[in-house]
C-alpha cells in the first residue's frame, strides 16, 4: 500500500531554510551492509515544484523517496517536511476485487473520515475516474488504475507527494494525460517523481535532480532554453569549490553541478564570461584544470547515465 504519514512542522531557525521550504534533508546517509547507497544527500525543495529524480537503476531513487516518505530510516541525517507526505510505489498496489468508488471510501475511513465527501468527489473528477467509479478495479485499465493511485495519495490532503516511476507502462497518450494531472494537482505541493524517462522528466518538471555513486551529481531548474541548444561554460577544477555564489553576478544565470569538481555554468546573455570565471575560481583557491564552451541541452546533462 501507500504510506501517508505526519512527519511534523519546521522548527528549524537556520536563515538557509526559507518558511516556504515544505522539504529539507540534510546530509542523508544509508547502507545495506558494505553497499553504500546513499552518501551525504543534502537537498531543499518549496511548495509548488515539480522534482524529477533520475538515476541509473540501483543508485538510490527509491531508498531516498522511501526515507523520505518514512517507509525506510536513515543512518545518518535529518528528513524536515511541513507537512503530510503521501507515497505512491512503483508497483501501484492496490485492491483489486474491490469497486473504485468502495475502495476511496475505504481510504477515506482509514484517514479518520476527514476529508469531506464533496472533496473526494473533486478529487474524483480531478483525475478523471468518474466513468468508472462502479467498476472493480481488476476491470481497469493500466491507465485508470494509475489515476486512481493518484487519487487514493490525495485523499490524505499531503504537502508532500511522492510518486516512484508512476508513467510505468501507460501508452503514449495515457503519458500525456497523466502529465496533464500532475501539473494540475501541483499548487501547495511539493511533488518528486522518478523516471528513466528523461523526456518526460523535461515535459513535466520544474527541476531535475541527478543521483550517482549515492550522491547528488546534478540539481538544476529546467526552462524552455532547454528545449534548444544554447551554450555554456564547462569547468574542471582540482578540487570541490563553492561556486553557486556565482548566481549572485549579474553576468552569470545558473551555476550546475555536472560531476566531481565539474561545473556548468550558463551567462545570462551571449557575453564571454570566462575571465569572470577565471577570476572567480582563484579566488577561492582553486584551479581550473580544463575549461570549455559546450551545448546546454538537457539531453547532453543525461549522457552521464548513458
Amino acid at each position: 500500500m501507500f504510506q501517508c504519514i505526519l512527519i511534523g512542522d519546521y522548527t528549524n531557525t537556520n536563515d538557509t531554510i526559507r518558511s516556504i521550504m515544505s522539504l529539507y534533508l540534510k546530509d542523508i546517509r544509508k547502507s545495506y551492509g558494505d553497499n553504500h547507497v546513499l552518501e551525504g544527500v543534502t537537498l531543499s525543495i518549496s511548495e509548488g515544484e515539480i522534482v524529477g529524480l533520475v538515476g541509473r537503476n540501483g543508485v538510490g531513487k527509491t531508498t531516498l523517496l522511501k526515507i523520505i516518505a518514512g517507509v525506510l530510516s536513515q543512518d545518518e541525517g535529518v528528513v524536515t517536511t511541513s507537512g503530510k507526505i503521501s507515497y505512491l510505489s512503483e508497483r501501484n498496489p492496490l485492491y483489486a476485487h474491490m469497486i473504485v468508488k468502495e475502495y476511496l471510501m475505504w481510504l477515506r475511513s482509514i484517514h479518520g473520515n476527514e476529508l469531506p465527501l464533496s472533496d473526494l468527489d473533486e478529487i474524483i473528477g480531478k483525475v478523471g475516474i468518474e466513468k468508472v467509479t462502479g467498476v472493480q478495479i481488476s476491470r481497469l485499465s493500466k491507465g485508470y488504475k494509475q489515476r486512481v493511485g493518484l487519487a487514493s495519495v490525495l485523499i490524505p490532503t499531503p504537502r508532500i507527494l511522492i510518486l516512484d516511476e508512476p508513467i510505468n507502462g501507460l501508452d503514449p497518450i495515457q503519458i500525456k494525460e497523466y502529465r496533464s494531472l500532475i501539473r494540475e494537482i501541483r499548487e501547495d505541493k511539493v511533488i518528486i517523481l522518478s523516471s528513466h524517462l528523461m523526456q518526460e522528466i523535461e515535459a513535466i518538471c520544474d527541476r531535475v535532480i541527478l543521483l550517482a555513486d549515492g550522491k547528488i551529481v546534478t540539481d538544476r531548474y529546467i526552462e524552455k532554453k532547454d528545449q534548444a541548444v544554447g551554450s555554456s561554460i564547462l569547468i574542471q577544477l582540482d578540487r570541490s569549490c563553492d561556486l553557486r555564489e556565482m548566481e549572485r553576478l549579474e553576468e552569470v544565470d545558473q551555476v550546475f553541478i555536472d560531476g566531481s569538481h565539474c561545473y556548468r555554468i550558463t551567462p545570462t546573455s551571449n557575453q564571454d564570461i570566462r575571465p569572470l570565471i577565471f577570476d572567480y575560481v582563484v579566488s577561492q583557491g582553486a584551479r581550473i584544470l580544463e575549461m570549455r564552451e559546450v551545448d546546454t541541452s538537457l539531453n547532453d546533462l543525461f549522457k552521464t547515465l548513458s
